[in-house]
């Protein structure tokens, strides 16, 4: 039973990962915390979640980048300079994880969530991809150093970091909604590769549950991309917004009853 929980909560993840250019940690994460004890199974711990979380992103992040690189929705030039230090950085904050608490993770997971929240609800405007190519050349630097710590964080919490790449490609690269979906998804891929071997590497993945939730993701993610196609994206955009809003409440929510106990 504990296995097909982990099952319909990787589609979701899957889907969501294709649909809005997450990795799907954001979502599956708080309920890899929350639903197992519901249905009366033992809380999985934050690290465990972290690891799951990891692997599900990488498999997903594959699946639904295939899709967006037929679409013609990733940006090459982005991808380099964002998706290569982010990659090296998520290794090593893969396993620099497994020396923090449960605690110290789930915070800096809510604060990860919080602050892309804020930056996608101030980023309004649709943006062409053609400003792109003209402003790339200022942008190198500050390239590095998103991928750089962007990977650090999604590698300790679990997450690909769309949830904040996303916000930056819109206001700062002036990529258009979708490409900056499908970009972040594919760097996402990259991240997470790296990411999953750190997980492995300390020990912080549970092969038996990351199996159910391996399956899910492949499946639904490649669904997801087909759907982000024919999706306006005001709509993408609201939606991204809710399920940011109701993933920092869940770890929020978490956060106050473990401060209770």
């Amino acid at each position: 039973m504990l296995y097909l929980l982990l099952f319909l909560i990787s589609v979701l993840g899957g889907f969501l990962s294709g649909f809005v250019g997450l990795g799907g940690a954001v979502v599956i994460s708080p309920l890899l915390l929350l639903l197992p004890p519901v249905f009366g199974f033992e809380e999985i711990p934050m690290r465990a979640v972290a690891g799951l979380s990891m692997m599900q992103v990488f498999f997903g992040s594959v699946s639904g980048t295939i899709v967006h690189r037929k679409n013609k929705f990733i940006n090459n030039h982005v991808f380099l300079y964002v998706g290569i230090p982010l990659a090296i950085a998520a290794l090593i904050g893969s396993y620099i994880s497994k020396f923090l608490s449960h605690f110290s993770v789930m915070v800096l997971f809510d604060f990860f969530i919080i602050l892309s929240f804020i930056l996608l609800v101030r980023e309004k405007k649709q943006i062409n991809d053609e400003a792109f190519s003209r402003e790339m050349k200022f942008h190198k630097g500050f390239s590095i150093m998103l991928g750089g710590i962007t990977g650090i964080i999604s590698g300790i919490i679990g997450a690909g970091g769309g949830i904040v790449m996303i916000p930056a490609f819109l206001k700062i690269f002036k990529l258009s909604f979708k490409t900056a979906i499908g970009t972040s998804l594919a760097i996402v891929f990259l991240g997470s590769f790296f990411g999953a071997i750190g997980k492995i590497i300390s020990l912080q993945v549970d092969f038996k549950m990351a199996l159910p939730i391996i399956i899910g993701s492949v499946v639904a993610a490649r669904f997801g991309a087909k759907v982000n196609k024919i999706t306006p994206h005001r709509v993408i955009r609201v939606f991204l917004l809710l399920i940011i809003l109701i993933s920092i409440l869940q770890v929020s929510y978490k956060i106050f009853a473990e401060l209770q106990k």
